[in-house]
Formats: structure tokens, C-alpha cells, sequence
């Protein structure tokens, strides 16, 4: 009986075969026993993933209402319950629940990524107990057991392989990366070698895409590659971000100014002498005036609004706070493999002796191209799959390829489109394949034609270029020399250092064939190299661009090999000069500190895992950044839930990684995100436009009503009218800013800082001008009403409608918060021109019909008198306009 401490520090991949047999007390040939398994399965548990439960619908339905500026109406709703003020008390209650709402419909699936990590357990799986094939359930697979691997059957759990043939998996959930890794049983030496690169293991969640083979169980449940992603996922926590943040500084500061200011007015209006109780009221007025009780609501919106136009943007927003996140992003932690690059195979260059034939340039080529194309085509496993079913070359270039290796499938398409087999559609007869095997590294078919046989083979150009005794060039065979070799390799070197994928092609012609020959693969004539490469998207060059003006950075995060990845880059401009690529090996021999010293300068790592990729993106939000992560991958998933923006890969993201993320690429395109920090930053300024607008507005009320009160007048507003002003009169333009088109200099200027609240630099001098020039047009207009000998009503629906009109026109100052007005279209924003003519509108119907005038306190005005209400009115626009000109000159 073995135990979890037996082998749980085993290297399972640097073990040979016997010696993991050994250790696993096991058997080869007949497995183990049903007895034997069930005791471990006591031991080591069912092969699951532990999970917690995920938060319930009411859980997110109540933490809709933990947001700071979320209690402070709370409160506000209180205190107006205690003091009777139940129409006021009706609408704060209103806009706190549709605020709650729009939150919860947003984020209601946002936690269920471990839930997906579930799904991806394979629920049977086929396994050797006392010597008899078995199926079981996944979940009762113990370590010991032997399984077996077919093409298409999941891989149930992670297994040492003992016994294989042609035998590749997928492993891109996994480790990213789409191309098919070879298997074999063979022992590896390297300790810290990737898992990408663990020939001789297979893991859970992936899936056998070509051949078969027997592999024994080594590890179960958590103690899986998968169930160690499943760990990092729990331990990756959220941060707010950093609008969540700033709301609640902004809050935190507002309840403070609040607090203050009513404990002045309620010692000064005790010291003249005004009763407690009148004094206490006035003081609640005041902070009914502070607060803006529709500014959770109209981010909130604002927000919403944002998420649809970013749909048709393709990109898809999963939690409400994230589409401003994007717009403070300041890393973009990148996939290479789908996202930057087309996941698509193509050949791009065939190099023989007599030159280059540049595919992607041409329509025609040389005809010792075209022989190697065909060579490449016809030692290729799409073509044998097809050939066994009865269909011929000319059949698949009709009826399409279909699915395979992508550089096998690049080939039959691309000899094809060239008609590399011009000539070459006759009958054919397959004598012998020799599949692939990761220690030749080759494979060779020989088929007969014409009286003769063709032995076409295709492989790793070191290994190939040892089995050949000719060279092709032009028409002539030339013998191989050291010379000729040497050129070769060299040759094969420098593709490789462009990000190319090499394979060799060579061939040789015999009168017999004998099929117990093992020397068919030796005396071949090499014909050239055919170079593939998965290009990157033609926008993704410019969207990097456009980060790079924003102050963005662009590091490339991926499983593919160093080489590869680094040539990418290069070439999309991610990496400048002196910029370094870090593989995963290399990170892990680095402390924080080190990593922390060199960040800047690392542009690519390559050969992560996901252990690596979460390290990375700690490494920058300890430096403040603010990061967002691509991923598709189940390897993908710490990070994404880690970053302060995870971004999942809508095509062939998993679940998992698009359970755990913040935001969904539709087309897993690079530029996507690019225009998704767009709109983010767009939604960004226009919250703190309408910010701006709900701040100063609110100024200019507590002015009103703090000077009114300091200098012995009547109320000049009463609590109900002040409420209506917040959420309807300011409300309506606010959400119409909350829309407005972006600003010119948007992607050209750097990310606003994480640390930057909305009440930093002059922004406070600024709200505190704007709000007085708003309080003193409204308090004027009560004033001179009051000194004409008019009725405090009649008054107070001058100033209640001075005070209106004053903020609408401010909104218009609001488009921006640093440009003239002159400088600007006017009518680009429709919105705000409907919201500013619906506002007016509604404000005439209170009052000039008398029931709804009766529950604001206001009376009818003449005609007349708006000449003087429109004559205070504009004087917020006329004076901020006036200061911004003269900025503007000034600059000049």
C-alpha cells in the first residue's frame, strides 16, 4: 500500500517507466486489483476538484448595496423616515433599489469559474483492473491505475505515459499553446522543464488527438496540474477597482464636508439664538443639499450604457466597474498564440539549393517547390485519414481538407492553390506509412505509381538531413557533403530565429519495395525547408501602436518557446531594443526582488505556466499599475482572476477562463481590446464630467442654503424641491454627459493614475467656484423677489427656477472640463439637448399644474418674469466660459 507522502514530491517525468511502475506498486499488464484500488481510493479521495460554493443570486443582490455612496442614501433615506419626509423618503428608496438592480443583472454570473473547472472532469474513463479492460467513472481513478488513451478521449486525470504509438495530445487549455505535442514513454532528464514540454506526461483536461497508448495515474483531484490552477484561482483575490475606489474616497470625503458643515450650521444658529429644533431641520436640509442621491445611479447607468456599446465593439462586459478599469489600464498582459496572431497556420517560405520561393508573394513557384509541397502533402496524416477512406488528392481539393495538424492541413492547401500536383492525380497505391515518433522525429509513406515506387518523407531538418546521401538542385542529385550539410542546418537556424517552424523534405525512388526493408528512411535526397509561421493579425500592429501613444504598455505572456515568441514581438514592435525575453525556467530562479529590478525591461516571457503568469501580474500591481490579463486557457485562470481587468478569449476560451473574468473578447482580437480601453477611457471622463456637474450643482445648492440661513433669511429651498433637483433636473443631463463623444487627444494622452481621486489637483477650487456662481444666480433671484414685497412661495419658486435653469446651463460647460465652449460642437451631444429640453419641460409642469405645484411648494410664474430668471440663469455658462477663454489664450 503506498501513501500521499510516498508520492507527492516524485518528478514523475525524469523517472523511468519501471522505476514509476515501482514506486506506484503496480503492474503493467494487469493494473490493479479492484480491493487495492478501492483502499486508495480511502486514502487519496475521489479524483475531483474541491470547490466552494459560489456566492448565491441574494448574495449579489445584496452586496449591490455595500458601495459607500450606496449607505450614505441609505442614511439619508433614514433620516428622512424620522422626520416624516416620506415623498423624499419614497424617492432615494427608489433610486438605491434601480441601482441595485442594473448592478446585480450585470454581475449575476460572475462567480462561477471554479464551478467550470468541474465541468471539465471527465466523467468516465476506461482503466486495467485484475488484467481486464474496465469503464469507471473518472472520479474513482486512484494513483497506480493504469488507463488507456484513445484518439479523441479526454484525458481523466495527470498520468505518466508506459506505452504509446503516434500518440499526440492537445494540451492548449491547458498551456495556451494550439499546436499537437508528440508523446513517448521515453525517461527526460531536466527537473525544471515546463509542463509544454513533459513528453512523457499526459494531463487532465486535455485530449488525445492523435494515435493511442497506456498510461499509469500518478496524481489525482488537487493534486492535478488542474487542481493546482483550481488552488491559484482561489487564492487569486479581487481588489476593487479603481473607480470602486475613488467612489468611495469621493463618498468618504462628502460625508466628512457634510458632517462639518452641519455641525457649523447647527453652533451658529444655537448662537443667534434660533430654537434646536428649527436649527436641527435647517442642518438636515442642507445635507439633503450635499448629497447627490442620483449619483450611484447614474454611474451605475452610465456604466450599463457603455457595456452595450462596447458589444458592438465586440467585446462583451461581464462586471459594471471593469469598463472604466480598461480606461485606467496602464499593462496589457498578453496571449501570442489567437490573440496577436492569427492561430492559423500558414507556409510562408521553400527553400531549396536553388533559392527562396516566397509563398505568400506568389501564385507559382519553382518545380523543386512544388516537390517538396508535395512531398510534404503525401508523408502527411490528413492525406493518409483520407486516403484510407477511399478519397484521392483531387478529392480533398474539392471537397476541402478538413480538420488535422495545422501545419499538415497548411500544406495539402497550400500544395494545392500552387498545383504542386499538376501532373500527379492518377492512381496511386499505399504500400507502407511509417508514423511519426518523437525519437526519429519523422515521417515517411511509400506509395506505388506508375511502375514505380515514391518514398516521401518529412521531419525535423537535423534529423532528415542525417538520412540523406543527395542534394536536389535544380535538375540535378549532387552528393551530400559536409559542406552542403553545414549550409543546411545553418539555413534551418535562421528560420527558426524568424519564428518559424521548419520541417525538412527529401524523398528517393526505388524499382522494388519490400515492406520488412527498415532502411527506407536512409539514402534520400533532400529537396528543401518549408517554413510556417501563424502571422499576426494585420490590426493588431496598429492597435499595439495606439497603445503605446496611450502610455500603455504590451508584455507578451505565453507557452510557446522563447525564440518564436521573441520574433513576434520584434516584429509587432512590442519589443524595442534592449528590451529582454524571460523564459519560465529563468523567472523561477528569480526573487521578487530581482524580478521587481528587471520588470521594465521584460517584454516577453515565454515558456510560462500559470504559477509564472500570476507571479508576473503580481509583480506589476506591486508596482501600482493597473493590469489587464488575456487568457483562454484553464492555465490562464489565476491570472485573469488576479488581474485588475481579466480579459477571456470569447472563440476558444475556456469556461473556466471566461467564468473568471471581468470582460469577453467576441473575436479574440488584440485591436479589440484596444478599442475596449477606448470606450473605457471615453466612459471615464464622461463620469467624472457628470461628476463634476452633480458636484458643483450640489455646491451651489448647500450655498444657497448655508448663506440663506447664515444671514437670517427663510429657507430659500425646502427639502422636497432640493430632491428633485438632484435626481431629476441634475439627472437627466448627468446620464446625457454619461454619453457624450470622446475628446480629440483621448488615446494620446497618458492613463490617469490609479492613486488620482475625482477631487484631486484644482478640482476642488474648481467645483467650489462653479457650485458659488450657481448658489449666488439662485440666491439673487430670491433676494430681489423677497425685497419687491413678494410672497416667500412666489420667491421661492424664482429661485427654485433659477436654480433649475443656472445647472442645465452648466451642463453645457460640462462637456469638457478644460475646453471652451467655441472649441467644441454643441449639437454633437443630442442627448443632453433632449435631456436639457425634458428637464425645462418637466419643470414647467410643476409649476404650472397645481396639484404637483401644491407638493413642491411653488406657484405659477408670469411670462415676464423670466426675463429676469434667464438673466441669472446664465451666468454659470457665461462665467466659466469666459475663465476658460482666457485659459486658453493665455496658453498661446
Amino acid at each position: 500500500m503506498i501513501d500521499i507522502e510516498t508520492i507527492s514530491n516524485k518528478i514523475w517525468h525524469t523517472l523511468s517507466v519501471e522505476d514509476v511502475i515501482s514506486i506506484l506498486k503496480t503492474d503493467k499488464k494487469k493494473g490493479l486489483s479492484d480491493e487495492e484500488a478501492r483502499k486508495r481510493l480511502e486514502v487519496f479521495g475521489p479524483n475531483l476538484i474541491g470547490i466552494k460554493k459560489t456566492i448565491s443570486p441574494i448574495k449579489i443582490f445584496l452586496s449591490q448595496f455595500t458601495d459607500f455612496m450606496v449607505l450614505i442614501l441609505i442614511g439619508a433615506l433614514g433620516v428622512s423616515m424620522f422626520l416624516g419626509e416620506f415623498v423624499d423618503a419614497i424617492a432615494i428608496l427608489v433610486i438605491v433599489i434601480l441601482n441595485a438592480i442594473l448592478g446585480f443583472v450585470q454581475e449575476y454570473r460572475a462567480e462561477k469559474a471554479l464551478e467550470a473547472l468541474k465541468m471539465l472532469a471527465t466523467p468516465k474513463a476506461e482503466v486495467l483492473r485484475d488484467g481486464v479492460s474496465k469503464e469507471i467513472e473518472a472520479n474513482e481513478l486512484v494513483p497506480g491505475d493504469i488507463i488507456f488513451l484513445d484518439e479523441g478521449s479526454a484525458i481523466p486525470t495527470d498520468s505518466r505515459v508506459i506505452w504509446e504509438s503516434n500518440l499526440k495530445t492537445q494540451e492548449a487549455a491547458l498551456t495556451g499553446e494550439s499546436v499537437s505535442v508528440e508523446k513517448s514513454s521515453k525517461t527526460l532528464k531536466d527537473e525544471e522543464i515546463p509542463v509544454g514540454d513533459r513528453d512523457n506526461m499526459v494531463y487532465q483536461g486535455t485530449v488525445v488527438e492523435f494515435g493511442h497508448g497506456r498510461a499509469v495515474v500518478v496524481a489525482t483531484g488537487l493534486n492535478t496540474e488542474l487542481g493546482k490552477i483550481a488552488l491559484l484561482v482561489k487564492e487569486a483575490e479581487r481588489e476593487p477597482t479603481p473607480l470602486q475606489k475613488r467612489l468611495s474616497k469621493l463618498g468618504k470625503k462628502l460625508v466628512v464636508g457634510i458632517l462639518l458643515l452641519c455641525a457649523i450650521i447647527f453652533v451658529m444658529g444655537l448662537i443667534r439664538g434660533i430654537s434646536p429644533a428649527l436649527i436641527f431641520l435647517t442642518a438636515v436640509s442642507l445635507a439633503v443639499a450635499a448629497i447627490p442621491e442620483g449619483l450611484p445611479a447614474v454611474v451605475t447607468i452610465a456604466l450599463s450604457l457603455g457595456v452595450q456599446r462596447m458589444v458592438k465593439r465586440n467585446a462583451l462586459v461581464r462586471k459594471l466597474p471593469s469598463v472604466e478599469t480598461l480606461g485606467s489600464t496602464t499593462v496589457i498582459c498578453t496571449d501570442k498564440t489567437g490573440t496577436l496572431t492569427q492561430n492559423k497556420m500558414e507556409v510562408v517560405e521553400i527553400v531549396t539549393m536553388s533559392g527562396v520561393s516566397y509563398v505568400d508573394k506568389k501564385e507559382t513557384v519553382g518545380e523543386e517547390a512544388k516537390l517538396a509541397l508535395r512531398i510534404g502533402s503525401v508523408a502527411n496524416n490528413v492525406y493518409i485519414r483520407a486516403y484510407s477512406s477511399g478519397k484521392l488528392m483531387r478529392d480533398l481539393q474539392r471537397d476541402g481538407v478538413g480538420l488535422g495538424d495545422p501545419m499538415e492541413v497548411a500544406l495539402i492547401e497550400t500544395a494545392h492553390r500552387l498545383d504542386a500536383f499538376e501532373g500527379h492525380h492518377g492512381k496511386v497505391i499505399l504500400l507502407k506509412e511509417y508514423p511519426f515518433s518523437s525519437e526519429r522525429k519523422m515521417m515517411t509513406t511509400a506509395f506505388k505509381a506508375d511502375g514505380r515506387v515514391d518514398i516521401f518523407t518529412k521531419g525535423a531538418p537535423e534529423k532528415i538531413v542525417d538520412r540523406c546521401a543527395r542534394v536536389l538542385i535544380g535538375d540535378s542529385e549532387v552528393p551530400m557533403s559536409d559542406e552542403l550539410r553545414e549550409k543546411i542546418l545553418k539555413m534551418n537556424y535562421e528560420l527558426a530565429t524568424k519564428a518559424y517552424r521548419v520541417l525538412a523534405c527529401a524523398y528517393k525512388c526505388v524499382d522494388e519495395f519490400t515492406v520488412e526493408d527498415i532502411d527506407h528512411e536512409r539514402d534520400l535526397t533532400f529537396v528543401g525547408l518549408i517554413t510556417f509561421y501563424d502571422p499576426p493579425r494585420p490590426e493588431t500592429y496598429e492597435a499595439i501602436e495606439k497603445c503605446k501613444k496611450a502610455g500603455i504598455k504590451s508584455v507578451m505572456i505565453t507557452g510557446d518557446y522563447a525564440v518564436t515568441a521573441e520574433a513576434i514581438a520584434r516584429e509587432l514592435k512590442i519589443c524595442d531594443e534592449g528590451d529582454r525575453t524571460l523564459s519560465g525556467v529563468e523567472l523561477d530562479r528569480m526573487s521578487d526582488e530581482e524580478l521587481d529590478e528587471e520588470l521594465d525591461r521584460i517584454k516577453v516571457f515565454a515558456r510560462v505556466n500559470p504559477a509564472h503568469k500570476l507571479r508576473v501580474v503580481k509583480a506589476f500591481r506591486r508596482r501600482e499599475e493597473i493590469v489587464a490579463v488575456t487568457g483562454d486557457g484553464v492555465n490562464d485562470a489565476p491570472a485573469i482572476t488576479e488581474a485588475d481587468i481579466g480579459i477571456a478569449m470569447g472563440i476558444k476560451g475556456t469556461d473556466v477562463t471566461k467564468e473568471a473574468s471581468d470582460m469577453i473578447l467576441l473575436d479574440d482580437n488584440f485591436a479589440t481590446i484596444e478599442s475596449a480601453i477606448e470606450e473605457g477611457r471615453r466612459i471615464y471622463d464622461n463620469i467624472a464630467k457628470f461628476i463634476h456637474f452633480l458636484l458643483s450643482c450640489n455646491i451651489g445648492e448647500v450655498f444657497v442654503m448655508f448663506v440663506g440661513t447664515m444671514v437670517g433669511l427663510p429657507l430659500p429651498l425646502i427639502p422636497v424641491q432640493i430632491l428633485w433637483v438632484n435626481l431629476i433636473t441634475d439627472g437627466l443631463p448627468a446620464l446625457a454627459l454619461g454619453v457624450d463623444p470622446p475628446e480629440p487627444d483621448l488615446l494620446t494622452r497618458k492613463p490617469v493614475s490609479p492613486l488620482k481621486g475625482f477631487l484631486s489637483g484644482r478640482e476642488p477650487l474648481n467645483l467650489l467656484l462653479e457650485g458659488f456662481t450657481i448658489g449666488i444666480a439662485a440666491l439673487l433671484a430670491f433676494v430681489i423677489i423677497l425685497n419687491r414685497g413678494e410672497d416667500i412661495i412666489y420667491a421661492r419658486t424664482c429661485a427654485f427656477t433659477v436654480l433649475v435653469l443656472a445647472q442645465l446651463f452648466h451642463s453645457i460647460n460640462c462637456r469638457s472640463l478644460k475646453l471652451p465652449l467655441w472649441k467644441m460642437n454643441p449639437f454633437e451631444n443630442r442627448y443632453l439637448i433632449i435631456a436639457f429640453a425634458g428637464s425645462v419641460i418637466l419643470h414647467f409642469m410643476i409649476i404650472y399644474i397645481k396639484p404637483m405645484a401644491d407638493i413642491f411648494g411653488v406657484i405659477a410664474l408670469p411670462a415676464d418674469e423670466f426675463i429676469l430668471v434667464l438673466l441669472l440663469s446664465i451666468i454659470p455658462l457665461v462665467g466659466v466660459q469666459l475663465v476658460r477663454t482666457i485659459k486658453d489664450f493665455l496658453k498661446k
